[in-house]
């Protein structure tokens, strides 16, 4: 297994990896709907701007899974926001 940054035509994978970490027991929202949401557009959308990352996890060719941070400011904070320098992180 090798651990590697995500390339740009595997954003597709990491909003997939995005979807099944939000842990929602039933009637979860299909996801196109959870993740145009206003709440959850903040943890992707612009993707690729300073403060974000994601390293994928790949075996003969195949994802596998990955993780993921994203730094928010005081005035847009995430869930998990604790200040500017303190990413946001998640994996899945």
């Amino acid at each position: 297994m090798q651990v590697r940054q995500m390339q740009k035509d595997e954003h597709g994978f990491f909003l997939d990896m995005l979807y099944e970490s939000i842990y929602i027991l039933s009637d979860k929202p299909s996801k196109e709907a959870l993740l145009s949401s206003d709440g959850m557009k903040k943890y992707h959308e612009n993707w690729g701007r300073p403060g974000d990352e994601v390293l994928v996890a790949e075996e003969d060719g195949e994802l596998l899974g990955a993780v993921w941070y994203r730094q928010f400011t005081k005035d847009n904070p995430g869930y998990g926001f604790v200040s500017a320098d303190v990413p946001d992180w998640h994996g899945g």
